[in-house]
């Protein structure tokens, strides 16, 4: 073997050996500091945007559509809310019968496999039976469904009594919005609202929120006291 052969093959064994990692090297970081230029390019973007909005008014936007469609199931909240507006028509004999079934989010989750990364309606059915007049139903028929929570009528059932009064059977759906438990990659950009969604935004502000600790009779069954004779 010449020299010159010899030192070919050293050059060759040289670059094998070190160059070409290196130049690997050198590629993965080249790729690596695009990809990092790209994500702080959609940061930067979604950071402006984010600087463009008005906190205050995000609050209020989410806490009017939270009152609308809560994100939990709440059984107490939609059956005091019925019990109050069946009480301010003046209806008799009423009865209110829910089976809310799971009612904790996290623990439904907590027993699956799978995280929840898209949101799911849901609803409970409370069973609602009154008695009134025909104005005091009406009354009530409509204000049920133009308060907060979203409450839906059904099924309904009137039987006709004496002295106009008459007794209504309803089924009434009370809905609810499961949120994500994750919102995606940080530098993801954020969904503007489409021109159909301000349209329901809109409606959502027709939906009257009663105040919150409003009173309602519960009347008592059995004994208050178990351990009492």
């Amino acid at each position: 073997m010449t020299l010159t052969a010899l030192l070919t093959l050293l050059a060759v064994v040289v670059a094998v050996v070190v160059v070409i990692p290196k130049a690997s090297e050198a590629m993965k970081a080249t790729k690596t500091l695009e990809t990092d230029k790209a994500t702080l390019a959609r940061l930067t973007t979604k950071l402006a945007f984010l600087e463009g909005l008005e906190a205050v008014q995000l609050q209020e936007r989410n806490d009017l559509l939270l009152s609308v469609m809560p994100s939990r199931k709440d059984p107490v909240l939609s059956y005091s809310t019925i019990k109050i507006l069946a009480q301010e028509a003046s209806l008799a004999d009423i009865s209110i019968n829910v089976s809310p079934g799971l009612v904790s989010s996290d623990s439904a989750q907590a027993s699956g496999s799978a995280q929840i990364t898209e949101t799911k309606k849901d609803s409970m059915s409370f069973d609602f039976e009154g008695a009134g007049s025909k104005d005091q139903l009406m009354n009530f028929f409509a204000r049920l469904e133009a308060v907060a929570p979203l409450m839906l009528i059904k099924e309904l059932e009137l039987t006709g009594g004496s002295a106009d009064v008459f007794l209504a059977k309803l089924r009434i759906e009370s809905f609810f919005y499961d949120l994500p438990l994750t919102l995606g990659k940080i530098d993801s950009p954020l969904p503007a609202l489409t021109p159909q969604e301000e349209v329901v935004f809109e409606a959502a502000k027709t939906y009257q929120k009663l105040p919150s600790g409003g009173e309602f009779t519960i009347i008592p069954q059995g004994k208050d006291d178990i351990f009492k004779l």
